[in-house]
C-alpha cells in the first residue's frame, strides 16, 4: 500500500481491481465511480462511549432497501468494514424478502 501513497488516484484504482480480482478469481465488472483518500498517518479511532451508541442504533435498525455500510458502523478495522457489509446486505435482501 505505502508503493501507492504517491500514485495517479487510476493507478490506485486499477491496482484495487486487480486485487479484488485475484481475491475472488472472478472479473469485476459494474464498479460506479471511485474516489481515492490518502491517509499517511491515521489511526483508527473511536470516542469513548461509541460502541454504546452503534449498539443501540443497530437495535432500532429495520430492513429497508437501502442500507449504510462501513467500518465506521462496527469497529474501525477491515473486520469492522466486513461486518458492517454482511449486516446492509442482510438488511436488503430482507426488506426484499418482506415486500
Amino acid at each position: 500500500a505505502a508503493r501507492l501513497l504517491d500514485a495517479p488516484d487510476d493507478a490506485v484504482r486499477v491496482a484495487m481491481l486487480r486485487e479484488a480480482e485475484a481475491m475472488t478469481g472472478q472479473p469485476v465488472t459494474g464498479i460506479g465511480p471511485t474516489s481515492v483518500v490518502r491517509l499517511r498517518h491515521g489511526l483508527p479511532l473511536f470516542p469513548v462511549g461509541r460502541f454504546r451508541r452503534l449498539r443501540s442504533w443497530w437495535a432500532g435498525r429495520r430492513p429497508r432497501s437501502v442500507a449504510l455500510a462501513g467500518d465506521f458502523l462496527v469497529s474501525p478495522s477491515m473486520e469492522g468494514a466486513v461486518r458492517a457489509g454482511e449486516a446492509a446486505a442482510a438488511s436488503v435482501a430482507a426488506w426484499l424478502e418482506g415486500r
